[in-house]
């Protein structure tokens, strides 16, 4: 291999890194427990990878919004304990994650998304990334710690819905039992 071929060679091995980088992000998404939907890595959040926005939710009125969420391991919310941070994108018509789940991945989304700036209310899906099954009507909050239907582990609103209005008084966000929630997205 002559010098110029070597340099060229070198060039090619260091910009490609990132490429081939995203390529086995996006390979280790999948899993037998995942969804088909493709994701991308987001740096807000410690799951995995989040689903790209759409063209059609460029008209969302929730453009910049990401609502900041922790997931705890008890009914404290101890600030420091998360075992999960998720950045939800509440611009997205149905926004999806996918996280590490014991030696596979799991996903979830979300979709009818109420702001407000110390709570959002949303219908989660669970086990796909794009908003079609296993409906649940959910809430968080910046003043309660929430324990969620999925298991031991309690959600907290910690920030990005500031410039959400305040709820209406006495408004309480539409709950419902796993499965039973708003079916679809919107």
């Amino acid at each position: 291999m002559s010098v110029l071929e070597s340099e060229a060679f070198a060039r090619w091995s260091v910009l490609s890194l990132p490429i081939l980088g995203c390529l086995m992000l996006v390979s280790a998404c999948g899993s037998s427990s995942s969804s088909e939907t493709s994701c991308l890595a987001d740096p807000d959040s410690t799951v995995i990878c989040v689903t790209q926005p759409v063209v059609a939710d460029s008209q969302h009125p929730y453009q910049g919004v990401k609502a900041l969420v922790g997931f705890y391991p008890n009914d404290q919310c101890t600030p420091g304990t998360e075992v999960m941070k998720l950045s939800y994108d509440l611009s997205q018509t149905c926004f999806g994650w996918r996280r590490q789940a014991g030696s596979g991945t799991r996903d979830n989304s979300a979709t009818h998304f109420q702001c407000y700036r110390d709570r959002v209310c949303y219908t989660q899906h669970t086990r796909e990334l794009t908003c079609n099954t296993q409906a649940t009507n959910k809430e968080f909050r910046t003043d309660a710690c929430i324990k969620d239907d999925a298991g031991d582990v309690w959600l907290k609103l910690l920030g990005g819905t500031e410039s959400c209005p305040q709820a209406p008084a006495d408004f309480a966000c539409p709950r419902s039992n796993p499965g039973e929630g708003t079916p679809g997205t919107s």
